[in-house]
């Protein structure tokens, strides 16, 4: 400023100048003057708002502390698994459950409001060797065979039932008899796949019908039955399933070497072909496929392999879209002698559930019952008391769903027991079933019925 007064003194004394010249010199470093202290004050007060881009941010003059700046770290992308209970959680179940019991079918329905339960007789000189439950559950599908008949099949015929009982349609003659010894009638239970297997298609308006012997047959709801070549390299038939998109039929296979295979057919095809499709690996040295059931949407399968000299075997999954397999579940915690020998798929192909049995002699001895994720390692043991056996499980829309039998005295009780997700197990139907035998264990009453996504297997040996 002093460098400013001093040129407007200078000048004032200079002479020569025009007044009017002088004055508008003046005016003029007035102006420069005042434009220089508004210039300071504004880079003092905003500063901030001067920095470009490329300028450090923050006061860089030196304070008496030196503070630490800390990144954060980034959060985990790795959710926490849920809880086990959410295994119990399966969508697109039904609300009731079929199961042979005492030679009638027994239907159960579980609700919020209540158990009601109907039992269902073969129609008269007949008895059931066979049942399937409708993809919504609300018809089951039953193979007889005449009630007297206990040294040869001289017919199949296949009926639908409603829920409530109600006989809705019949085929007769469905499989040619042949001259094979029949299950003979326990009297309490026949066991369900031992010479005909039954499955009703995902769309429900077909069935499949097989019979141990290798034959096979189409049913169309509304319509007829079709028979269904089976190719020359299958010599006995194990299980059969409808795939989940209705157009090819699975079948688990034994071929004329004794070695068993899970295989397609297409039925519509103009010759037989067997398409085999698992195992890709093989899992040991004289394996055997017991069971499978497809997954839900169809990418492949969940198969129980064991020893020919076993009752059961481990669970596998086989990819067919990646054509890989996989270890699903071992019977590990059940000790050396331990095996896997029944199992079932959720209906929306989230988890699986098995039972384990102790061989006692060759004789299996029920152990636990468990779900288990097919997507990570979580294992959920189910609360099983004290019982002989247990032979069925289901899954439905409120949970789990397991029959069991249970022995007071000389009196065989069955069970069926409901296990809701994060709840306690309640029992919502018993039934008699007969007295125990002296010194031999209690003989399974029970057969299990398939849910919508697979057919449990009996608790029982298989093959």
């Amino acid at each position: 400023m002093s460098w400013v007064i001093d040129q407007i003194g200078f000048l004032t004394r200079s002479e020569g100048r025009s007044r009017i010249s002088r004055l508008t010199t003046m005016l003029s470093l007035l102006c420069v003057a005042l434009g220089m202290l508004a210039g300071c004050g504004e880079t003092a007060g905003n500063e901030e708002d001067r920095r470009f881009a490329n300028d450090p941010s923050g006061d860089m003059r030196p304070t008496g502390e030196v503070q630490e700046t800390r990144v954060p770290l980034a959060t985990p992308t790795v959710q926490p698994l849920p809880s086990p209970e959410t295994l119990l959680r399966a969508r697109g179940a039904p609300a009731t459950v079929y199961a042979l019991v005492n030679g009638s079918i027994q239907s159960v329905n579980a609700t919020g409001t209540g158990t009601s339960t109907r039992t269902i007789a073969p129609p008269p000189d007949t008895r059931f060797i066979a049942i399937d439950s409708s993809p919504s559950g609300n018809r089951v599908a039953a193979v007889t065979v005449p009630a007297t008949d206990a040294s040869s099949r001289s017919s199949v015929d296949v009926h639908i039932f409603d829920s409530e009982g109600a006989r809705l349609e019949t085929w007769t003659g469905v499989l040619a008899p042949r001259d094979t010894p029949s299950t003979p009638d326990s009297g309490a239970v026949v066991q369900a796949g031992a010479a005909v297997m039954l499955d009703w298609g995902a769309q429900g308006d077909r069935l499949v019908v097989a019979s141990a012997e290798g034959q096979l047959a189409s049913i169309t709801l509304g319509e007829g039955v079709e028979s269904i070549e089976t190719p020359a390299v299958v010599a006995a038939i194990g299980d059969v399933e409808w795939s989940p998109r209705g157009d090819r039929i699975a079948v688990l296979g034994t071929g004329e070497d004794g070695g068993t295979r899970i295989g397609l057919i297409d039925p519509t095809a103009p010759g037989p072909e067997f398409l085999v499709v698992a195992p890709i690996e093989e899992t040991g040295e004289g394996e055997q496929i017991r069971g499978f059931t497809w997954l839900p949407d169809g990418s492949g399968f969940v198969f129980l392999g064991g020893n020919g000299e076993d009752a059961g075997g481990q669970l596998f999954l086989v990819d067919l879209e990646t054509m890989t397999q996989r270890l699903v579940a071992t019977a590990g915690r059940g000790g050396p002698s331990a095996t896997i020998n029944s199992f079932s798929v959720s209906p929306d192909g989230k988890a699986v559930a098995y039972t384990i049995v102790v061989l006692d002699a060759g004789t299996p001895r029920f152990n636990s019952l468990w779900v288990r994720s097919l997507r990570d390692k979580r294992g959920l043991p189910m609360p099983v008391g004290d019982v002989v056996d247990v032979n069925a499980l289901w899954w439905v829309d409120d949970g789990v769903v397991w029959s069991q039998t249970v022995q007071e005295g000389d009196a065989v009780q069955e069970s069926f027991i409901q296990l809701p997700p994060g709840g306690d197990p309640s029992v919502i139907h018993a039934i008699e079933v007969g007295t125990q035998t002296t010194g031999a264990a209690a003989t399974p009453v029970a057969t299990p019925a398939a849910t919508p996504a697979a057919t449990p297997l009996a608790a029982t040996p298989v093959g």
